[in-house]
């Protein structure tokens, strides 16, 4: 059975079995799930055409989003922690403190990230083409 690439809590080490560097993944995954989330799921809604999940807190009172992601064809949903299968989306929800999750999955285009700065851009196209994302999207999902 393959290994499916997804980070389990704190445990970064996993990278390394797809031939990336833990400590320095540890960064890009941290910074691409907590604050520039919306701007990684439109990139991969543009490159994959995957539809953008908005991960929702309704017992906070608010109506913004806590957490962007993507869903694949098959129902696992991506993120810079890589994929997670159909029935585990609870440990996403957890990972970002929501006890009762909303999910809301995007209708056709969906632009999060609008105009990004060019220095932005070519962050997230290097992380799009790390190791890690190479082994979270295959190149047969890209297009």
């Amino acid at each position: 059975m393959a290994l499916v690439p997804f980070i389990l809590g704190n445990n970064y080490q996993i990278v390394a079995q797809f031939g990336d560097d833990p400590k320095k993944a540890r960064g890009e995954i941290e910074y691409y799930t907590q604050g520039a989330c919306a701007v990684l799921a439109g990139r991969i809604y543009t490159l994959t055409g995957w539809p953008v999940v908005s991960l929702n807190n309704p017992e906070d009172g608010h109506f913004l989003s806590v957490h962007y992601l993507n869903k694949r064809p098959d129902g696992a949903y991506v993120d810079a922690h890589g994929v997670c299968g159909t029935g585990l989306y609870g440990l996403i929800a957890l990972r970002h403190n929501v006890a009762k999750p909303q999910w809301v999955i995007s209708k056709g285009s969906y632009s999060l990230d609008g105009e990004i700065e060019d220095v932005e851009e070519e962050r997230v196209a290097a992380f799009l083409a790390s190791p890690w994302m190479m082994a979270v999207i295959p190149d047969d999902a890209r297009k």
